[in-house]
């Protein structure tokens, strides 16, 4: 059991904080896998769009999000990556036995990947804003070390 604890724990860390495309996409990656590895050991899917739709949303959701002006992407991945990543969050929980708390525990992480992208999607909102009076202005965000 401590054994499933751990990795429980090592994966909600590989998980990331970013609100950027690798971010949604290691979202995304980590709710398939977590979902194919459930439905594996004989676990049901929730999701009414089934384990392939969902797939295929995923991957329209994220060509979507690539044609975006950029000030908007930030805010679309951190939607996506905190709805993936907190379901990916909530399957792993399952794999581990936890029962219905899963659901709180998807919650809670879903939440904490929305906040970490606040600084992002803050700072794409002030570009937009500033292109209004600037518009040759160039925006590049650079998150700070540590």
């Amino acid at each position: 059991m401590l054994k499933k604890v751990a990795i429980f724990f090592l994966s909600l860390a590989c998980l990331g904080t970013r609100a950027d495309q690798a971010a949604a996409t290691d979202a995304a990656l980590g709710d398939t896998a977590t979902t194919a590895l459930a439905l594996g050991l004989g676990m049901a899917e929730l999701n009414p769009l089934g384990a392939v739709s969902a797939v295929m949303m995923k991957v329209a959701t994220m060509a979507y999000i690539k044609e975006l002006p950029q000030t908007e992407q930030a805010l679309q991945y951190s939607m996506v990556s905190s709805l993936w990543g907190g379901a990916a969050a909530s399957n792993l929980c399952w794999l581990t036995g936890a029962g219905p708390a899963c659901f709180l525990l998807g919650a809670i992480r879903g939440q904490y990947l929305w906040n970490a992208g606040q600084d992002e999607r803050a700072f794409w909102a002030i570009c937009e804003s500033e292109r209004q009076t600037h518009a040759s202005m160039r925006c590049e965000w650079k998150k700070a070390p540590g």
